[in-house]
């Protein structure tokens, strides 16, 4: 959003009289001790305060949510991959097919009979199945808890490719989505028989990563960017633009005042961060010593990322100024600027009237906004504003005999 010179002029005296204090791009990064670039491929947080990081030279384990890391087992693997199924941990390696543990990561046996010798890049268990995606011949399913494994349905005509390479298995429901190298991304709804293509509006057929969320569906591609399907996989719409990069390996969704912030993590760009579902995007990448960032996890309000050179953490506490908020006598309105997705308002505590009246009135003075809302057990009144075109405006809250008036910002 570009602000004419009047506005700017606005905003500023605004700025002055109601105290403004955006901070939209505040959300800073801190480096976990962890080995010098030491390459972290995947995490994995269990019960606890524990979180598991495979890496390029083994598996890693934290008992303090991060704040500490020692080397676990796996030693002179490549761990690209990590999953749970009940007491057992299951971790795909390169080269080399998977491993099965039963105590926790600390000892590890081969569980590899049907798999080609290959990269086993993604591993998902769904309810007695566990699926292994390869880069040697699509995927494999294992009914037995890894003893034996067997080849699923094929994704295209195997004399046209026979050897189908597999980056990543998402689970969204009942279904089981696989990106591919090149080939694009399948679905499917019998645990791996049969495969349907699912790519439609995809403009790069390698697809890195997929996350699936609420009604919505991400993926991340090797050189096209980031897309959002909104009806199963079957139709794909680009939400790259304002991303620095189009390679994105990390899609995470979570924190947030509706925990709802959807997060993607570029290789070359660092993170970015949207509140509109990947409308707009912002950088955050203050101290984030590595900007190829290849998994993402979230723990404890915490965004912890797995880069080239070890893990960063981020804190998304909603109170915090990581959306960037406007807080002046108890009232925090954020994020701040807001998008087309709206904003949320925490009301000082000392007000406790059952109701609440939020006027928005843009810089001439006139209404855009004007609603009496419940506040009763509400920590945050939300409010929709798609409709409303960018600008600064000016919010004022009343509760009985107070109010309190803050600018805001809408890009």
């Amino acid at each position: 959003m570009k602000l004419s010179p009047i506005s700017k002029f606005i905003l500023g005296l605004f700025a002055i009289l109601f105290g403004l204090n955006a901070t939209a791009n505040a959300q800073q990064w801190s480096k976990l001790p962890f080995p010098e670039n030491m390459e972290v491929y995947c995490m994995l947080p269990i019960s606890g305060d524990s979180i598991f990081a495979g890496t390029s030279a083994g598996l890693y384990l934290s008992a303090n949510n991060g704040d500490t890391w020692k080397l676990l087992a796996l030693e002179s693997r490549t761990v690209q991959s990590i999953a749970l199924k009940g007491s057992m941990m299951f971790a795909g390696l390169a080269g080399i097919g998977v491993q099965r543990s039963t105590d926790n990561g600390f000892t590890w046996t081969e569980s590899s009979n049907g798999l080609p010798s290959g990269t086993v890049y993604s591993i998902l268990v769904r309810d007695a199945y566990i699926f292994a995606a390869t880069n040697v011949s699509g995927v494999y399913v294992s009914s037995d808890n890894g003893n034996s494994w067997s080849q699923t349905g094929t994704f295209s005509n195997p004399n046209v490719n026979p050897n189908e390479w597999v980056y990543t298995l998402a689970l969204s429901g009942s279904t089981i989505f696989a990106g591919t190298l090149g080939d694009g991304l399948f679905r499917s709804s019998n645990n791996g028989v049969t495969w349907i293509k699912s790519d439609s509006g995809l403009t790069n057929p390698t697809v890195r990563t997929v996350y699936p969320h609420g009604n919505s569906i991400y993926a991340g591609t090797l050189g096209g960017g980031s897309f959002r399907s909104l009806n199963p996989g079957s139709l794909w719409v680009d939400i790259s633009k304002g991303l620095g990069s189009k390679d994105v390996r990390a899609i995470i969704v979570g924190g947030g005042i509706n925990n709802n912030l959807l997060i993607v993590g570029t290789y070359g760009a660092g993170a970015y961060r949207s509140g509109d579902s990947g409308k707009t995007w912002v950088q955050f990448i203050e101290n984030l010593g590595d900007l190829h960032i290849n998994s993402y996890v979230i723990v404890a309000n915490n965004l912890l990322a797995g880069t080239n050179d070890g893990i960063f953490r981020a804190s998304l506490d909603p109170t915090s100024v990581d959306e960037g908020i406007v807080s002046t006598a108890g009232l925090s309105v954020f994020p701040q600027p807001f998008g087309s997705a709206g904003f949320s308002v925490k009301l000082p505590e000392i007000w406790k009237k059952p109701t609440v009246r939020l006027m928005l009135s843009n810089i001439l003075g006139e209404k855009v906004v004007d609603v009496e809302l419940s506040s009763n057990n509400k920590e945050y009144i939300s409010i929709q504003t798609n409709q409303i075109p960018a600008g600064v405006y000016i919010l004022r809250a009343i509760s009985g005999n107070e109010s309190v008036t803050r600018t805001i910002i809408k890009e």
